[in-house]
């Protein structure tokens, strides 16, 4: 169980605002499916934030990744800085 905008951003499709390096990052090992969605009354007290129950179904990466340490600073350098060209993002 996590809060609703991480369970949208585990879940988020490439394209989409909510997509990043935690979604490459999950949906890279994992299926991700979200189960269920609570508001705040469920709770006792209740928290200030909607919650949601996700599923991950680990799998093996599609693509083999030679080095993993190596395309997860890819990924985040490219995601770092949204504003940058994909080019001026990685010349670092």
């Amino acid at each position: 169980m996590v809060q609703r905008e991480v369970a949208e951003r585990l879940e988020a499709a490439p394209g989409s605002g909510d997509y990043g390096v935690l979604s490459i990052s999950v949906q890279l090992h994992a299926d991700v499916r979200r189960v269920l969605t609570l508001p705040p009354g469920a709770f006792r007290p209740a928290p200030k934030v909607h919650s949601a129950v996700v599923r991950l179904t680990f799998r093996p990466p599609p693509v083999p990744i030679g080095d993993e340490r190596q395309f997860e600073a890819m990924v985040r350098s490219m995601f770092t800085q949204r504003r940058k060209t994909l080019a001026n993002a990685l010349a670092a």
